[in-house]
Formats: C-alpha cells, structure tokens, sequence
C-alpha cells in the first residue's frame, strides 16, 4: 500500500478475469499476511478512510489472450486496436 497526500491508500490487486452466471466478469483480488498492511487495511474500515484500487495484470499478454478467448476482447482489422464485445 502506498501512502498519498491526505489519507488516501493506495492498493495494488491483481485482476482476474473470470465469469459469473454464464456472463463475462471480472475479480480483483489481494491477499496478504504484511502485519503492517493488515494493520492499514483494517484501520482504513474502522475510520471510513478510502483506498485506492489500482488494478494490475500478473501478465498482461496472457491477459489479453484470456480476454480475447473469453469473448471479452476483439481485435479491430482496421484500427488495429482492442475493443470491448459489449
């Protein structure tokens, strides 16, 4: 967790893709065994503090193969560029 101006956390998590009644979905996750995170962590739901998710990929071009081969993803022929299916 990284500390900003003011009181605001920031958390980096790992996303998973995945899917959820037979719909295309997403899951952010973050486990720790750091006392002092854990610490943070409970502190900022104790006193309604916020933290900020910052989503990452482990592999961002097994990523992209997941969320192409999930349906989530395409690639665009003209524009070369990814985009969403909904």
């Amino acid at each position: 967790m990284v500390d900003l101006p003011g009181k605001l956390k920031v958390l980096d998590v790992s996303v998973i893709t995945t899917s959820y009644n037979n719909q295309p979905a997403v899951e952010i996750r973050r486990v720790t065994n750091n006392p002092e995170l854990i610490k943070q962590i409970i502190s900022c739901a104790f006193h309604d503090e916020a933290i900020l998710i910052l989503p990452t990929f482990r592999n961002k071009i097994k990523a992209i193969s997941t969320l192409l081969d999930k349906g989530i993803l395409y690639l665009d022929e003209e524009t070369q560029e990814y985009r969403y299916t909904f």
